[in-house]
């Protein structure tokens, strides 16, 4: 809702309570409460109306920064953060720039916005594969799946990833960002931890060497490593590694 509506809003009500205190007690009291009462009514239901229609207004945006942001992935995917400007991604994206700029400040808030957006639905994925499973036996093969799904089939996404955390540590603009969401990768190791090692405290060590993998996978030339198969099978030998011996 936009601020004139709420001082409208505001005034009305302040009208409203100043006139039942100034009211005459006589007869004309209960047609004016009565008269007000109505119009309260009808500016609620204006209010509720007002606010609808901005929260439609705010998914609509929303979802136009989501189409922004999977068109500025392809972008950066094939020209790096280091090599694209915000005219750059424009370019690649069939996008112009001042769209770009109504819907983000500047190129670190929508680079930020796209690597997080693929990254956390990443993340739900491992997080359902941890949660869903009955054994650790169940969690390994099922992380293994999701990890092998992303670096398999999404690996141009999460080249993105380690560009942009490689460039965090050069630019404090992506440091927050980025230590968010490995801080939520942990805590997934976390929790298995804590289900079935009660006591084991390694969740950042067992992401590591997780995330080496991943990454070398990832970079590989090797056609073995766009195999989705040979990929669950590297990643269940590295899980097992640390989690059953």
């Amino acid at each position: 809702m936009d601020k004139s509506t709420k001082n409208l809003i505001i005034c009305f009500r302040f009208v409203h309570n100043s006139s039942n205190l100034t009211a005459d007690q006589g007869s004309r009291r209960k047609p004016q409460q009565h008269f007000m009462s109505e119009q309260l009514d009808q500016m609620n239901k204006i209010e509720t109306k007002l606010e609808a229609r901005s929260r439609r207004k705010s998914e609509k945006r929303e979802l136009k920064r989501r189409e922004l942001a999977k068109s500025t992935a392809m972008a950066l995917s094939t020209l790096g953060y280091v090599n694209t400007s915000l005219r750059d991604i424009a370019e690649q994206s069939g996008n112009a720039l001042g769209t770009l700029h109504y819907y983000f400040e500047d190129r670190v808030d929508l680079i930020t916005f796209t690597v997080a957006l693929y990254k956390r639905a990443f993340l739900d994925e491992l997080r359902t594969a941890a949660e869903g499973s009955e054994s650790i036996e169940d969690v390994i093969n099922n992380l293994s799946a999701g990890l092998s799904h992303g670096v398999t089939y999404h690996a141009d996404e999460h080249k993105l990833w380690f560009d942009i955390r490689n460039q965090a540590a050069f630019d404090p603009a992506f440091e927050q960002s980025i230590s968010e969401i490995e801080g939520e990768i942990i805590d997934v190791f976390s929790k298995v931890e804590r289900h079935y090692f009660p006591g084991r405290s390694a969740a950042t060590l067992d992401y590591t060497a997780v995330d080496g993998l991943f990454r070398y996978i990832m970079q590989s030339k090797e056609a073995k490593h766009r195999d989705f198969d040979a990929n669950s099978r590297l990643f269940r030998e590295m899980l097992g590694f640390l989690w059953l011996n």
